[in-house]
């Protein structure tokens, strides 16, 4: 095969996009990101780690990079981040409760606001994360 008939691999240069939770999720609610049948179930994690993970996203701390592809349609197949995804939607959706544990050693101090709540029942402020 010749230089000039070898296919790329990637067909599209990659980009860097940031977007609030709040447009993360409601992109997820209406289908504009969806998980693709081969990935592995969302209940990978536990509560200790969902919690973890949720603490990070409402004090602004950085989580990492979800790696999405454009399909035909214009929306967003997930490669990556899927268990990260799911949590924080089922969080905004109202599905769980912060572990309330005491073997938790949160990052900020703050975090023990926290501890045994639904988005619902913390202050407004940090619903609007959400």
């Amino acid at each position: 095969m010749t230089q000039k008939n070898k296919i790329p691999l990637v067909k599209d240069a990659t980009r860097s996009q940031s977007e609030s939770i709040q447009t993360v999720v409601s992109r997820l609610q209406n289908g504009e990101i969806y998980v693709p049948d081969y990935q592995r179930g969302s209940d990978q994690w536990n509560l200790r780690k969902k919690s973890l993970l949720i603490e990070s996203t409402l004090n602004n701390l950085t989580i990492p990079a979800f790696f999405l592809c454009e399909d035909e349609n214009g929306n967003s197949e997930v490669i990556d981040g899927q268990q990260r995804l799911t949590i924080i939607r089922e969080y905004a959706e109202d599905k769980f409760k912060i572990s309330d544990s005491n073997d938790i050693e949160y990052l900020l101090p703050e975090a023990v606001q926290y501890r045994g709540k639904k988005i619902s029942e913390l202050p407004n402020n940090l619903q609007k994360v959400f």
